[in-house]
Order: C-alpha cells, then sequence, then structure tokens
C-alpha cells in the first residue's frame, strides 16, 4: 500500500552488548560502556530504533515484573550523571517477564543520541537475575 511505513532490521542483526549482567532488586546497572556509535554498523549509528532481547540465564523472574531499560545522554563530550535511586532519566521501553529463564523483547526503543548508553532497573522484588543484553538496529521507510 502507498504511504504504509516499512519497519526494517539494521544489517548487523543482533549485536551483544553485555553478557553476565547481574540484575538486582530495584537497582540500576550499566549495560553498556560503549555507546550506538560503537555498538552498530556505521550505515546503523543514526537509526531512529532499536530491539532489545533480554536474555535470563538463571535466576527465577516474578511474573510480570518488568526490567526498565534507560538511556544515559551524552554529546560526545559531556555526559549527564549515571541512572542512580531516584534519578531515573530517559526511560525509554520495559522488558515484561514471565516467571522462567529465557528470551524476552522489546521493539520499538527510541535511540535519543548515538551518543547515549544502555542502562537497565530491575522491578524484582528481592531474586538476582543473571542476564544477557542485545540489541538490533531498526528504521523504516515509506512504501
Amino acid at each position: 500500500m502507498a504511504g504504509e511505513y516499512i519497519r526494517k532490521d539494521g544489517v548487523s542483526g543482533w549485536v551483544t552488548v553485555a553478557t553476565g549482567l547481574s540484575l538486582t532488586a530495584g537497582n540500576f546497572i550499566q549495560a553498556s560502556t560503549s555507546d550506538f556509535v560503537v555498538l552498530l554498523a556505521a550505515t546503523e549509528e543514526d537509526y531512529p530504533e532499536f530491539e532489545a532481547r533480554l536474555d535470563i540465564t538463571s535466576g527465577t523472574p516474578t511474573e510480570n515484573n518488568i526490567v526498565e531499560v534507560h538511556l544515559r545522554m551524552s554529546d560526545g563530550t559531556n555526559q549527564e550523571p549515571a541512572p542512580s535511586g531516584n534519578f531515573a532519566p530517559h526511560h525509554i521501553g520495559s522488558i515484561t517477564l514471565d516467571n522462567q529463564i529465557g528470551n524476552y523483547f522489546e521493539d520499538g526503543l527510541s535511540i535519543l543520541s548515538k551518543k547515549s548508553t544502555i542502562y537497565l532497573k530491575s522491578n524484582e522484588p528481592a531474586t538476582t537475575l543473571t542476564a544477557t543484553l542485545l540489541i538490533k538496529a531498526k528504521t523504516g521507510t515509506a512504501a
């Protein structure tokens, strides 16, 4: 159909951001020390969105609890303070979990700045989860 928006995956496919992430109750963790410019291919660094895949490898999540996805903004020279405690800037989405180990996805997450780094915050009440975070760049065109 004319005028239809067609979403496309980036050529890099799934890119591993971090492995062995320890998600603990109510705490922020820095999921990436690299920004999107480093994580994605040069042809993808200006893509407007990404999809996240969180692979829970140990621990039993609480059904319907979430892991929040936040960005720490930067212009390449200056960087805002890291998320911590009640300072939770740039919440761009949440990954809802079931009560089992597995792969969980969230699509349509905005890349607000290609110099941003990714932080996660688990809303688990007590359980520590171990996880791997992967991302895939997304773009779109009008048909």
